[in-house]
């Protein structure tokens, strides 16, 4: 079995929703970015503080691409793989629709 080519996608919008830095050993923080996104591929999130030991878990919804809220909408979605990176959190995500779709990828993570 060969490796299979996976495209890297780059966020179409940052929502921080917390600090840049982790000022207190064990503090849990999250970020949520917005892609558009179709088939298997890798979303690449610019956190700041991440680093090769930043231990990450990420959802990954559907979101109207008006208002940004997740919706039920009409693709079947699954995050496979997270590596986290020096300064990046990539995700290796699966979005299985006829087009690109709307969606954003929440990651909560901490530095040990």
């Amino acid at each position: 079995m060969g490796f299979v080519t996976i495209e890297t996608v780059e966020p179409t919008k940052v929502n921080e929703g917390a600090p840049e830095s982790l000022d207190s050993f064990g503090s849990v923080h999250t970020s949520r970015f917005f892609y558009f996104a179709l088939g298997q591929v890798l979303l690449k999130a610019p956190v700041h503080v991440a680093n090769p030991d930043t231990r990450v878990v990420a959802s990954l919804a559907e979101v109207n691409p008006n208002t940004l809220k997740p919706v039920l909408g009409r693709a079947r979605m699954s995050v496979h793989n997270i590596v986290s990176e020096q300064n990046f959190i990539t995700t290796w995500v699966n979005v299985e629709s006829s087009q690109p779709v709307p969606v954003a990828l929440t990651l909560m993570y901490t530095n040990p």
